[in-house]
């Protein structure tokens, strides 16, 4: 409009109104939008430098991470039949073995067959599993072996199918349903590798037909532990088909001391008892870490990413099924976890505890046949009421023929949940149990006996349980195919060439960085040279200062003695950057390669070399030495300050798990009689640098602060640009609206003078004539 008026308005001042109100805005604010605009400027540069810099940086990492990844230690097989691998870098040392496989070890197979299908029941009873060594005599003979017996319940209308999944709960049995495909079916049982594994089944009740009556399997649960299932002085008056007997209770009995009385009392009633305590947890209310005890042995810390899925649980819990009696499997989910004491022991769980407050844990008592009782609990932690629970297990008394269980003072069935106090004829049994006993009949049943495989070490025969052997190499494993037919070579040294492509890498590497780093801070003092894009950014010259302390510091924990880059060939130019002398780097190698490890590999050592150690402390951890103590094989052991998880022992010796302290995350096998070492933690080089990299990088480092900080200030300043350009708008329209109001005054003026001077020329004309 201001355009137009100033075009058409001939009478005015003349002016362009428009030119000269947006001249007059923009003088206003120009120069402060000048000022905005060349700091955006400067700001994306930085970003920009910054995203360059992280790129950098990522790439140094990813780097460090290849050449930190694998074990510089390398072991072949001269066979096929050998795979070799190294598992613990510190107790590797170069040189050869010959190893020849005579025979590798077997799984005992054993097979039951002719059932007509998956669905065909077995009768009730229990069988007992030893394990332990048949013979080769004619017949064999089994020779118990150190693992004490288990007793499998196995309940009134069990299948087939159920059968075989119980059996496959057991530690070292593994059983399948074979369709052969004729029409009937096969029970297949695998043992673990190795003759001590070797299994026989004997059974106790069974028969044509069976009668049985049950206990209800009992829980209590609060802050701590009752047992009030089996009361105290209840005399049981049992009568069956080979006379009478009388079982008086006591305090805290449990399911199999009271099942071990009534078999002790069998020859005279011809009832026999059987035991499992079968409980259930699930319901976990969120994801916590969370601690408790079984049976008096602690898990340790366990934790639960997931609520739905406990694997971490169970697989704890079988952990320390040799201490506890307990074993783990999932229920119906993953989310559900079966404790079974197969004998019949109580289950008692204390000291629940979890690391987010108040998150509970339902736990409720099964039957033997693992149907709910409908008596469940909730854990909660130390804060809660309830951290304790004790499970009663499920009696079931059997007999051939009909029996009858009455308490004597009452007359009444007892706590027995059989509607009567008489049992009743189970005669829907198509399998009778003594189909398993194989006291008399293993080479009816018996494929392949277990046995051990037979190994000729540089000429000495020995024999190892199972094929993964990880005791003859010190630090290797060997993992046996087949037999060899002769010795094979096994060799162990460090590969030269990949060691020193890996120094080659490291070197490049961090020259590359360096030197982008330093030419993007620089100030551009000399030479009149133009300052780099991070000229000032302190957080970048932290990075490249942390780079070049790592350069000059000293690497620990690989021996008495204190290591540095020099002693690897590797030097630090009057650049600052890093040179290899490949001559220097090779004589280390053929003197003493062992010290190349402190350039690429963290290592733990224990100062005893009978000790065996897996497993790191948490990323991060610096060099440090800490030392085991036990006063005997049973005792607390400690490394440092911290108390160790004794998860269970072994034949000679004990495994232990750092839950908890500077080592967190290693364990330990160590040997009877072994009281005191030293455990040492040496970090290498190009961890220890790929560590301060990971942690440069983090999205809480000083770097990624920085890169919010600029990225917030690119949004203010362009915030500003919005409200200047909103203030340049509103200039302008005041100045014309000012200037439209200066014309309008001006000319009805220049209207106002035309007039007058109309009107005088008339007056003058009107005198004149």
């Amino acid at each position: 409009m201001s355009d137009i008026l100033s075009s058409l308005n001939t009478n005015g001042s003349g002016l362009n109104i428009s030119e000269l109100s947006k001249s007059l805005a923009n003088a206003e604010v120009s120069p402060r939008r000048s000022i905005v605009e060349d700091r955006i400027d400067g700001i994306e540069v930085s970003i920009s430098a910054m995203a360059e810099a992280r790129l950098m940086l990522e790439d140094l990492e990813n780097s460090l991470n290849v050449i930190t990844g694998d074990s510089l230690i390398q072991t072949n097989s001269s066979s096929s039949a050998i795979s070799a691998t190294v598992t613990d870098p510190s107790k590797v040392k170069a040189g050869s073995a010959n190893i020849g496989v005579v025979a590798t070890a077997k799984e005992q197979v054993l097979q039951f067959e002719g059932f007509s299908g998956e669905g065909a029941i077995v009768q009730a009873g229990t069988i007992n599993i030893d394990f332990g060594v048949w013979t080769a005599d004619t017949p064999p003979v089994f020779y118990q072996g150190d693992r004490p017996q288990v007793s499998m319940n196995v309940a009134d209308g069990t299948t087939l199918k159920q059968l075989a999944e119980q059996f496959d709960y057991v530690v070292g049995v593994t059983a399948s349903i074979i369709d052969v495909g004729d029409g009937t079916f096969t029970l297949g049982i695998l043992s673990n590798s190795g003759g001590v594994n070797g299994l026989s089944f004997s059974v106790t009740g069974g028969g044509t037909g069976s009668s049985s009556m049950k206990t209800v399997a009992g829980l209590t649960a609060g802050d701590s532990l009752t047992d009030t299932q089996i009361a105290a002085g209840t005399s049981l008056d049992i009568t069956g088909s080979a006379g009478a007997t009388t079982i008086t209770t006591t305090a805290g009995m449990s399911a199999k001391e009271l099942a071990d009385s009534v078999n002790a009392a069998t020859a005279s009633t011809n009832v026999s008892a059987t035991a499992v305590t079968n409980a259930k947890l699930s319901g976990l209310t969120a994801a916590t870490d969370l601690s408790l005890s079984i049976n008096g042995t602690a898990l340790g810390n366990v934790t639960i990413a997931d609520p739905l899925d406990l694997t971490g649980l169970r697989d704890a819990i079988n952990a320390q099924s040799g201490l506890t009696g307990v074993t783990a499997a999932f229920g119906d989910t993953n989310g559900e976890v079966i404790l079974t004491d197969s004998a019949g022991n109580d289950i008692a769980l204390t000291g629940y505890d979890t690391s987010v407050n108040d998150t509970g844990l339902t736990i409720e008592s099964l039957n033997a046949d693992l149907s709910a009782t409908g008596t469940t609990a909730t854990l909660q932690d130390t804060t809660g009421p309830t951290n304790s629970a004790f499970v009663t297990g499920q009696v079931e008394m059997s007999s051939a023929d009909s029996f009858t269980v009455a308490d004597s003072v009452t007359g009444q069935a007892s706590f027995f949940g059989a509607a009567t106090n008489s049992s009743t004829v189970n005669s829907d049994a198509e399998i009778a149990l003594t189909d398993f006993d194989l006291t008399t009949t293993i080479t009816d049943h018996q494929i392949r006996a277990a046995s051990d495989a037979v190994l000729e070490y540089n000429g000495i025969t020995v024999y190892r349980s199972s094929n993964e052997v990880d005791d003859l190499i010190d630090g290797v494993t060997l993992d046996l195919k087949d037999v060899t037919g002769g010795a094979a070579t096994i060799t162990t040294a460090i590969d030269y060439e990949e060691a020193l492509a890996r120094a080659q890498v490291l070197v490049a590497k961090v020259n590359e960085t360096l030197e982008y780093l330093t030419e993007k801070t620089s100030r551009g003092i000399l030479e009149g040279a133009e300052p780099g894009e991070l000229a000032g950014e302190t957080t970048i010259e932290a990075v490249k200062s942390s780079i070049r302390s790592m350069m000059r510091s000293g690497i620990n924990g690989f021996g008495d003695e204190t290591m540095y880059l020099s002693d690897f060939g590797i030097s630090t130019t009057r650049q600052g950057t890093l040179k290899l002398d490949e001559k220097a780097f090779n004589t280390v190698m053929n003197d003493t390669p062992e010290k190349v490890m402190a350039l690429f590999e963290s290592q733990v050592v224990a100062s005893d070399p009978s000790v065996s150690i897996a497993g790191k402390p948490p990323t991060g951890t610096a060099t440090l030495t800490q030392t085991f103590q036990r006063t005997g094989d049973l005792d607390p052991a400690y490394l440092g300050t911290s108390e160790l998880t004794s998860l269970f022992p072994g034949a000679g010796m004990t495994f232990y798990i750092a839950a908890s302290g500077d080592m967190s995350g290693i364990s330990l096998t160590v040997p009877d009689g072994v009281t005191q070492f030293e455990v040492s933690y040496g970090r290498s080089f190009a961890e220890e640098m790929l560590d301060r990299i990971k942690d440069t990088l983090l999205g809480d480092s000083a770097i990624a602060s920085r890169e919010t900080a600029l990225k917030n200030n690119l949004t203010d300043n362009e915030d500003e640009l919005v409200v200047l350009d909103d203030k340049y708008t509103t200039i302008e329209a005041r100045y014309v609206s000012k200037f439209t109001a200066m014309e309008t005054m001006i000319t009805q003026l220049n209207n106002t003078g035309g007039y007058i001077e109309s009107l005088l020329n008339a007056w003058e004309a009107a005198a004149k004539g």
